[in-house]
């Protein structure tokens, strides 16, 4: 499986994407070969999938973070959970999960 996340994260360009896709193609055994247009448009086609996906307006980390440190604030008061355990929960900058594509 072809990793490209690093270098979607970095913001780099498509160029960058398939000069990284081809390195990384060129080490996987030639069954297992996918061209990047082919990645893409199965990337697209799980994404366009709303049963699945749903496509949102406004990025909803910030008010899942205030939400989550607002919940957490009282159980950290009454002691039912830790200060390191309320710190591990909230996270700051909070980031969505990686999306993989799995083989067929």
């Amino acid at each position: 499986m072809v990793d490209l996340y690093p270098h979607i994260l970095h913001g780099e360009g498509l160029e960058a994407l398939r000069e990284a896709f081809i390195k990384a193609e060129n080490e996987l055994p030639v069954d297992e070969l996918i061209s990047l247009s082919d990645y893409c448009e199965e990337a697209y086609r799980q994404l366009r999938d709303n049963q699945v996906y749903e496509l949102i307006d406004t990025d909803p980390l910030e008010k899942v973070e205030i939400t989550v440190a607002k919940e957490l604030e009282p159980l950290l008061n009454m002691g039912y959970i830790s200060f390191d355990n309320e710190k591990y929960l909230v996270v700051s900058k909070p980031r969505l999960g990686k999306f993989y594509l799995l083989p067929s």
